[in-house]
């Protein structure tokens, strides 16, 4: 945590200038950040156990009434939160170095912090998919799918400095966090 920190403040106050690249870096890290910190993932909304149980779903995708759909989400919310904690310490550097590197527009860099990057999320890809396969409830494999590969979009230096790429992940956050609460915080 102390890393991110670090950065953000080198970031931060490069001569007091606060351009619009400076913030969408510090926005990717703040994001990164919220990787490692997230709290767990406790509850399921109604609305989705009740379309889940009354057919609303497809009957080859809904689950099986034996199954306990929220409880289902909740270890599986629980797991895939426990995979970011678990990369946290290698992830958080990586970030950096891309925000870094983004800020100073060193290619090499960036190259180098990308490719780290690729280890990392091929760990968390390979982690994730093994969870999302044990989801009963396609609402929140699609949901924890797009948070990752949103965070993989970050991780790979795609968006940084690009605008719209807010909007992609406050409509992430805000999607994950309907099923695993806390898993964007």
């Amino acid at each position: 945590m102390s890393v991110v920190v670090s950065i953000i403040c080198v970031l931060g106050s490069r001569d007091g200038e606060h351009d619009v690249r400076s913030q969408r870096v510090l926005l990717a890290l703040a994001l990164a950040t919220t990787v490692g910190l997230a709290t767990g993932c406790t509850q399921q909304p109604d609305n989705t156990a009740a379309a889940a149980q009354s057919g609303a779903a497809s009957s080859a995708a809904a689950p099986s009434p034996t199954v306990d759909v929220k409880a289902n989400t909740e270890a599986v919310c629980t797991a895939v939160k426990a995979v970011y904690e678990a990369e946290e310490e290698a992830l958080l550097p990586v970030v950096g170095e891309l925000a870094a590197a983004s800020v100073s527009g060193d290619k090499a860099a960036q190259a180098k912090a990308q490719a780290k990057g690729e280890v990392i999320l091929g760990r968390i890809s390979k982690a994730v998919d093994a969870e999302l396969a044990k989801a009963v409830d396609p609402a929140v494999k699609t949901a924890i799918a797009n948070y990752a590969a949103t965070i993989a979009k970050m991780l790979r230096a795609e968006k940084f400095g690009d605008p719209s790429f807010d909007a992609e992940i406050d409509k992430v956050n805000t999607e994950v966090e309907q099923y695993c609460p806390g898993m964007s915080k």
